[in-house]
């Protein structure tokens, strides 16, 4: 069974690319569709739940999880 260690780290975008949004999603992510202006193309924006409350990410940011569906985000 595949599952999220407690103190596994990785760029945002690095955690969209090995797991699917659904996987994810039982972690404390959310995702949300939204369409540009310019291109009418469909993209997604990230957000994960933190001891803060839930916070938007971006694809650069290092986030670690750690445990109860919390993220760090640095």
């Amino acid at each position: 069974m595949i599952k999220i260690r407690i103190g596994d780290r990785a760029h945002a975008r690095e955690w969209q690319d090995a797991y699917q949004a659904g996987f994810l999603k039982k972690y404390g992510w959310h995702f949300y569709q939204y369409y540009g202006r310019a291109s009418q193309e469909s993209q997604y924006a990230s957000e994960v739940n933190t001891k803060h409350g839930i916070v938007p990410v971006n694809d650069t940011e290092m986030i670690t999880y750690v445990g109860g569906g919390i993220w760090d985000v640095r």
